[in-house]
């Protein structure tokens, strides 16, 4: 169409990448205008940035460890994205009959000290840890306040990466951004 218009803008091609997420995030973006592009870019970063500080596991003050070390406690107050992550994951547990599951925590954490030790652990330690885990045990309210059973804890390493860039295909929609490569 843009040929047919007789007033068609170049276009430009802006690409960039930051670390974040415990990877390279990098993005293409083509665009008529470059100021909007650039700052879709650093809008787009930012929010891959802020939604890492909820999401990991490898910071104890993120939302989600803070979430994790409460487990059994009393309802913790979920900020909107980790609630929101929370629900996507019960659906997409549901719609894989728990093929997906992020309340894999305690068994990341179990493998996790089996190979740091050079030891497989005993098959008594892995029943004990699969009791743990089932995303039918977390309740969320409608306030977003969690309750995960004792000794829960969610690992969002199998959606979290995804989720982010699901919420980043969202700010350029909503920024005008037509083509972008994630």
């Amino acid at each position: 169409l843009f040929g047919c218009t007789g007033t068609a803008r170049p276009l430009v091609t802006l690409r960039d990448g930051r670390p974040l997420m415990g990877t390279l995030l990098q993005l293409t973006f083509v665009a008529t205008d470059e100021a909007r592009a650039r700052a879709a870019a650093d809008a787009s970063f930012t929010l891959v940035a802020e939604l890492e500080a909820v999401l990991t596991t490898y910071t104890e003050a993120s939302a989600t460890s803070r979430m994790n070390a409460g487990a059994g406690g009393a309802p913790f107050a979920a900020p909107p994205a980790l609630a929101q992550i929370l629900i996507d994951s019960q659906r997409l547990a549901l719609l894989t009959r728990g093929s997906f599951d992020p309340t894999v925590g305690p068994l990341i954490e179990l493998w996790t000290r089996a190979g740091q030790s050079g030891r497989l652990p005993a098959a008594a330690e892995i029943a004990a840890v699969r009791g743990l885990v089932g995303i039918e045990r977390i309740a969320i309210d409608g306030e977003g306040r969690v309750s995960l059973g004792a000794g829960m804890a969610v690992n969002f390493g199998g959606i979290g990466k995804g989720w982010a860039l699901d919420r980043v295909r969202e700010l350029l929609e909503a920024r005008g951004i037509e083509r972008a490569l994630l």
